[in-house]
């Protein structure tokens, strides 16, 4: 029996997970690999309690189906599958407004996600300028900083 325990299925801001699980069999395990939309990604290794773990990756945007094979000894197999779907978020409307000398910068929140907005002039330097924590509403930001510089960029972070 295979079990995937982490990632969810689902939507999800998060592009960052770890692939989780458990294998089990009456007899003795075989080999344990994965498969990320359809391309092997190799063995899995198991410790003696039958968990694995791949720590480390990044989905990539829209559908990820993962799958877990278990083979045992007598050749039989066993799997798990899992789809994962990556909703990157996204700044909406970022418009010059010219009352506030500044950009009005406005996002859609996810309720439990907490997020980051930074701001750079050069996209190596980044600084923050505000963590929100969402509640599924849209958030509306004004930088009144960028009139100095001659550009501005801003991405926005799942926060802390």
């Amino acid at each position: 029996m295979v079990t995937v325990t982490s990632p969810a299925p689902g939507p999800t801001p998060d592009e960052r997970f770890t692939l989780t699980g458990t294998v089990t069999d009456a007899i003795a395990l075989g080999p344990v690999r994965w498969e990320w939309n359809g391309v092997d990604q190799g063995p899995l290794t198991v410790d003696s309690a039958g968990a694995f773990q791949a720590t480390g990756l990044r989905l990539q945007p829209g559908e990820n189906r993962l799958v877990v094979h278990a083979f045992d000894a007598a050749g039989n197999t066993a799997r798990s599958e899992v789809l994962v779907v990556w909703e990157p978020v996204r700044l909406l409307e970022p418009r010059l407004n010219p009352g506030a000398a500044g950009w009005d910068l406005t996002f859609q929140t996810r309720a439990g996600v907490s997020y980051q907005l930074e701001a750079s002039t050069d996209l190596q330097t980044w600084t923050t300028l505000g963590t929100y924590q969402g509640d599924g509403s849209v958030v509306h930001v004004t930088d009144a900083d960028p009139v100095p510089w001659p550009h501005r960029f801003y991405r926005l972070n799942l926060g802390p």
